[in-house]
């Protein structure tokens, strides 16, 4: 995976796991990111719950451990 904020671009890993193995809801489906990195892309590390996906597009949520706040992330195929 490829991200950039407009002056810096970083390749880093992700990967996809199935909570419950026995059935493939999205809401069962979560998004590994893993920069490994501190600064403009650290708040991208996380394990995110897959809300839907589509042939171009995946959208994605956290809910924050510090305010418990939900975050949303969204993919686009161009």
């Amino acid at each position: 995976m490829n991200a950039s904020n407009g002056s810096t671009t970083i390749s880093r890993t992700w990967s996809v796991t199935d909570s419950n193995s026995n059935d493939d809801k999205p809401s069962d489906m979560h998004s590994n990111l893993n920069f490994n990195t501190n600064g403009n892309f650290e708040e991208l590390n996380d394990d995110w719950e897959i809300v839907s996906q589509s042939s171009t597009k995946i959208e994605l949520t956290d809910v924050s451990g510090g305010n418990g706040g939900t975050d949303y992330l969204t993919f686009t195929k161009n």
